[in-house]
Order: structure tokens, then sequence, then C-alpha cells
């Protein structure tokens, strides 16, 4: 699922970190603390911040449909572009 962190205000897919800490934890627990990583917290990949908002329900989803179709369309070659833009219209 796709989000929106209020705080780098980026849509983004959140990941779940695995630090120093985590892997000193796996060697000093015999391999037991995997079981806990299923249990991390999300973070953004960008900000590393947990705060999001569900991407779909946002107000910002609209433009950021509109702003990849733009992006795709500037990806493709011109007179593919123009088929595009008059199937649209």
């Amino acid at each position: 699922m796709i989000y929106y962190c209020k705080n780098c205000k980026q849509v983004v897919k959140p990941k779940r970190y695995i630090g120093f800490g985590t892997v000193l934890m796996i060697i000093v627990t015999g391999f037991m603390w995997l079981l806990f990583i299923p249990f991390y917290r999300k973070r953004c990949p960008i900000c590393y911040d947990g705060g999001f908002i569900v991407f779909k329900n946002s107000g910002v989803y609209e433009e950021w449909v509109r702003v990849e179709k733009q992006r795709e369309l500037n990806r493709t070659p011109e007179w593919i572009r123009n088929i595009i833009i008059k199937r649209d219209k």
C-alpha cells in the first residue's frame, strides 16, 4: 500500500528498517529476535518518520495521478503521445 508521509510531504512506500541493534539482538538471542521483526513499525524511506496518511483517502491523490500520467506521457515518444492525447479527448 502507498502512503503519504506527513513529515516530508511525499508519496512513499513505507519499509521496516533493520539496523545494527537488531542484528546484535539476533545474534545475542540465538535468532529468536527474528520473531519480533514483523512487529517493527514501518517508516518513511526518505525521512525515517512513522507519521502516514493512507494515500488513497487524502486530498492529494488526484493530483498525484495527474502528475504520474504527465510523467508517463513525457517518457513516451512523440508520435505515440499524439495518439494517446487524441484518444483521451
